[in-house]
């Protein structure tokens, strides 16, 4: 079971979507989720993203497709888990 923050969760074009980070390119995609519940502060994700996925939790409808990001290193990362 795959489990992200609500506040990774963005609206696009209908769809429930959410920032996936690429390390390779210091940038970010937008991967379409099908949520499959909620488990207090987080949403399981039932489908649509990968176990250990670096996942954007804050500033989600800022970004756009392919935006060069840094990761905050003073907290870990939020992985998909």
């Amino acid at each position: 079971m795959i489990r992200v923050p609500l506040t990774a969760l963005v609206q696009r074009e209908g769809r429930t979507s959410v920032w996936v980070f690429d390390p390779q390119r210091s940038s970010v995609d937008l991967q379409p989720v099908a949520v499959g519940g909620v488990a207090g502060n987080d949403v399981v994700v039932a489908e649509g993203l990968a176990a250990g996925a670096v996942v954007v939790t804050a500033g989600v409808h800022l970004l756009t497709p392919g935006q060069q990001v840094t990761l905050y290193r003073g907290a870990p990362a939020a992985d998909a888990r």
